[in-house]
């Protein structure tokens, strides 16, 4: 008896059984366990599109939010200075006004809106008022120490709460 390894040889079973698309017998006819192989790769497949769907969503909606927050962020500095920007002018022109008349009004108008000038303390030529200013509902407020003489010299300014 020849024991040979060459499929040639061993019979028209075994080249049957080594062609594409070979699907042993089984208790459920020829397609054995077949169909419901593909069925589960199916649904191994759709799991699989959903779950990586999911996190794909789940990272563009973060990164959204985040950039939303950052550009929040971003204006509301802008803001904060555009308001400091709005007080200093105020302060300016409250500082020229007591040059020129020796006397500060309670409100000085700008083209950006108007501010509160309050006068904390004023001896002799010694003055300290306080300039609150608001742009788009960000209030801000410096409060300045001056003398006055034959010209008006700060002595200190800085930006209270």
């Amino acid at each position: 008896m020849q024991n040979s390894n060459c499929p040639a040889e061993q019979g028209p079973a075994l080249r049957e059984k080594l062609e594409i698309g070979y699907r042993p017998r089984g208790p459920n006819g020829p397609e054995g366990n077949w169909k419901f192989r593909q069925k589960a790769a199916g649904y191994v497949a759709l799991s699989s599109i959903l779950v990586i769907s999911v996190v794909i969503l789940t990272i563009g909606i973060s990164v959204s939010l985040l950039s939303i927050s950052e550009s929040q962020l971003s204006l509301a500095g802008k803001k904060k200075e555009e308001t400091v920007d709005f007080v200093e002018g105020c302060v300016e022109d409250a500082l020229l006004e007591l040059n020129n008349s020796g006397s500060i009004s309670s409100s000085l108008t700008l083209p950006e809106g108007i501010c509160s000038v309050t006068i904390d303390s004023q001896s002799g030529s010694d003055w300290t008022f306080t300039v609150t200013g608001s742009v788009d509902n960000h209030t801000k407020s410096i409060q300045v120490s001056a003398n006055r003489d034959s010209t008006v010299t700060v002595t200190s300014w800085k930006e209270v709460e």
